[in-house]
């Protein structure tokens, strides 16, 4: 086995145990990996790509800003052996991106946040529907610019978020795995802009995106009970704006699951 292969083989074992001495290893087999590809050896940009998506799973462990630091300098680096249009500079430009937001929730630069969104935008564009990884694109562009709507302000990049979340949820119909993650950031955001501008479509299409979640997030399940307590809030501004009493029933029964989980 190649010294990239085991280090990728316990990365994935660091993935399922986490141990820290795991990571550590695969992170020095990288190492010694990329010493063997020195410009301008053709797996160079690979082995840059896997020694920093290590780098930055330390990082969550250790919360270094100098490992996260190599690890957007490795991105870099790899972004210049591989640039549109080769097959890996979207996961690149993906990745880094990944990497400068995490640098913002650090440090709080908005630079910093909107250069990982130019990122996102480059590599959306090099990703249309339906190409596999749109969803994805989609996904992580409006979670940055929802950072940043909520650094600045601005309901323009509100609008946007929500169009993207929309575009999302549509390339993962079920049972799309995915889809419950698009449904939940998709309702999250319209809670925003319920709260600024409120509004019945918008309280409707909430009401609907939460109880398409309570089905998927069945009994048992780790967010069910988020999921209940999001719709019975919901079904009571509802039943306070018209006054209707046809939810009540349902309202009470979601209450009454609340109650079992909360002493669970």
């Amino acid at each position: 086995m190649s010294l990239s292969n085991l280090a990728l083989a316990l990365q994935s074992l660091y993935e399922c145990n986490g141990g820290i001495g795991t990571l550590t290893k695969a992170i020095s087999l990288h190492h010694e990996a990329l010493a063997l590809c020195p410009t301008p050896h053709p797996d160079r940009s690979r082995s840059l790509n896997n020694l920093a998506l290590a780098l930055q799973s330390l990082y969550k462990c250790n919360n270094s800003v100098g490992t996260l630091t190599e690890a957007i300098s490795l991105y870099h680096e790899a972004l210049g052996l591989s640039p549109a249009p080769h097959p890996d500079c979207s996961r690149l430009l993906n990745n880094l991106a990944n990497a400068l937001q995490s640098l913002h929730e650090c440090n709080g630069g908005i630079g910093t946040l909107t250069k990982a969104i130019s990122l996102y935008r480059e590599a959306l564009g090099l990703c249309p529907a339906p190409h596999p990884n749109c969803s994805l694109l989609l996904n992580n562009l409006a979670n940055a610019l929802q950072s940043l709507h909520e650094c600045t302000g601005g309901i323009g990049t509100l609008t946007e978020v929500i169009s993207l979340h929309r575009d999302a949820l549509e390339l993962r119909p079920a049972p799309h795995p995915d889809r419950s993650v698009s449904l939940n950031n998709l309702a999250n955001v319209l809670q925003s802009q319920f709260k600024q501008s409120g509004g019945v479509d918008v309280l409707n299409e909430l009401i609907s995106l939460r109880r398409e979640l309570l089905v998927i997030w069945t009994p048992g399940h780790i967010y069910r009970q988020y999921a209940v307590q999001q719709l019975a809030v919901l079904l009571e501004k509802q039943h306070d704006a018209t006054g209707d009493d046809q939810d009540w029933g349902e309202i009470d029964d979601l209450k009454a699951e609340l109650a079992a989980l909360s002493r669970l």
